[in-house]
């Protein structure tokens, strides 16, 4: 080998500085690439929970076009009591949510002929029911997809605990809770003309999908375009209170809902909390704020610094307010 050759091979691979120098490019670009690959991935994440909100909206107004009304946010069964062999009865078991009356208008209709009423959501034959969950029913950059409610659990025919039933992370608009706005009942401690609830959660009279409510377009004189019927309930990270995503077929029961939620504090604010477990904020996973489902089956993404005043009058159906999201 010439004396040539043989300097020219001693510069044919990488030195050691010039690999790490390499190495610290590529790891510079990943670094600088990550976040932008995740914002990409959270924007189409939010495309889908748009689209969950926006089906569940046609649902409703499917449901309207038939009932000549929308459902109650959560109803619940005024029969004979079941039997406690079949049923427990505690929490007022035998109620449900919108979200079990608006099954077939979401295409899963075999599930709803499969719920059995009279036995409630928590019921033994419901729970084997609710082993699954409708996927428009749950917001895709939501975390927490199954019930943390030790009470809210599936059981097999033994009656062993086989998992917790799955959550819900979409709940109706009982309206807002705040002065000049009417209440269905209201906490024993506070003032006012309403009647007293029975399970210390105060109860608005002026939202969309209430408890045991049946209202229809001609009710909401606020405008359908100005009127919050459906938000997101489905982060896991509230400043105050722990979030407690609730089983989705869950609805009122001695004044306490499950799958619909008053208008008291603002987005991404209040958990839940002994005695405001109807007044737990709407919330997301989304940075910034949450995606809210109007009368008119529109869908807004609203900043968590939202005007009070304007939300609440557009939580509100009948207030006479002249505010929009817009």
């Amino acid at each position: 080998m010439s004396r040539n050759n043989a300097r020219k091979s001693k510069h044919l691979g990488f030195t050691l500085v010039e690999l790490l120098v390499v190495i610290a490019i590529i790891g510079i670009l990943i670094a600088l690439l990550l976040p932008a690959v995740q914002q990409a991935r959270e924007a189409a994440r939010r495309m889908n929970c748009q689209a969950n909100l926006k089906q569940i909206g046609i649902a409703l107004h499917n449901y309207h076009d038939v009932y000549k009304t929308f459902p109650p946010g959560g109803f619940r069964y005024m029969g004979p009591s079941p039997s406690s062999t079949n049923e427990n009865t505690a929490f007022g078991a035998t109620s449900h949510s919108f979200l079990v009356t608006i099954l077939p208008q979401v295409e899963f209709s075999a599930m709803a002929d499969q719920f059995n009423y009279i036995q409630g959501w928590r019921g033994k034959p419901n729970r084997r029911v609710v082993t699954t969950v409708p996927p428009v029913y749950q917001c895709p950059s939501a975390p927490l997809t199954h019930s943390d409610h030790t009470d809210e659990t599936i059981i097999d025919s033994s009656d062993a605990v086989i998992g917790p039933m799955f959550a819900g992370h979409y709940v109706g608009n009982m309206g807002p809770v705040g002065p000049g706005y009417q209440l269905f009942c209201k906490k024993s401690s506070d003032s006012g003309s309403a009647p007293n609830c029975q399970s210390f959660n105060e109860v608005s009279n002026q939202g969309v999908l209430g408890a045991n409510s049946k209202i229809g377009f001609r009710d909401i004189t606020d405008g359908t375009s100005n009127t919050i019927m459906v938000g997101e309930l489905s982060t896991n990270q509230y400043p105050t209170g722990a979030a407690a995503p609730r089983a989705w077929s869950r609805g009122c029961a001695d004044h306490s809902c499950g799958m619909s939620k008053n208008v008291k504090f603002g987005i991404n604010i209040q958990g839940f909390v002994s005695g405001n477990f109807n007044n737990m904020s709407f919330s997301s996973m989304h940075p910034g704020g949450t995606q809210l489902l109007m009368a008119d089956s529109s869908v807004h993404f609203v900043s968590e610094n939202i005007d009070m005043d304007i939300y609440l009058s557009t939580a509100s159906r009948n207030g006479n307010e002249v505010a929009s999201l817009d």
